[in-house]
């Protein structure tokens, strides 16, 4: 089991655009708990993965030493906006 952390420019995203921020992260939960390696990979870094989940895309690191997967950056799917890293 990892433990999610959400960066605070993703809450922030989710209060700009009036997205509800529990719904969407427990649907984020659901599916990273287990499997968090199981999504595509961002520009070949093993680590750095994007899951999608409803309209939205989502990066999020994984750091095994302390069982953890931090949200870093979010953006919307059919955006021409790129991830920040």
């Amino acid at each position: 089991m990892y433990k999610i952390i959400v960066d605070e420019t993703v809450t922030l995203f989710f209060l700009e655009n009036k997205i509800n921020v529990s719904n969407t992260l427990k649907k984020v939960k659901n599916k990273l708990e287990l499997f968090p390696r199981s999504y595509e990979s961002y520009k070949n870094h093993d680590n750095i993965r994007v899951i999608k989940v409803e309209n939205l895309l989502l990066l999020y690191i994984i750091d095994e030493s302390e069982k953890k997967i931090y949200i870093k950056d979010i953006i919307f799917s059919k955006s021409k906006v790129t991830f920040k890293l």
